[in-house]
């Protein structure tokens, strides 16, 4: 019996990095470090100005644009996922389920009358 062969389209597939992720955050902080001007021990140590903050959102951008999720953004940075997600604009757009409120039942009755 015969297996079949099957064609796969790569044209759609993103290039992996032969580096390591961290690696390859390493290399990213140096670069972003270079065009920022700032010092990369500086946007790995957590520095809090505002020039810092924006090389390191610049870093978490890089990384998720080559295909890391934010989880994976977050931890190759050493940083909680919220603020992977900050730094990525897209903390706010997470849907869950809908805030509890006691008073639901009252609000609902009055607008039917």
């Amino acid at each position: 019996m015969r297996d079949r062969v099957e064609i796969i389209d790569v044209t759609e597939i993103i290039p992996i990095s032969p580096l390591t992720p961290r690696a390859l955050c390493r290399a990213i902080v140096a670069d972003v470090a270079t065009e920022y001007g700032v010092d990369p021990t500086l946007i790995t140590r957590g520095n809090r100005a505002e020039h810092v903050v924006e090389a390191r959102t610049e870093v978490a951008r890089r990384l998720h644009a080559l295909g890391m999720s934010e989880q994976r953004v977050a931890d190759v940075m050493h940083i909680q996922i919220k603020t992977a997600r900050s730094y990525l604009g897209t903390l706010h757009r997470r849907s869950g389920p809908a805030p509890y409120r006691a008073n639901h039942k009252q609000e609902t009755s009055d607008a039917n009358g």
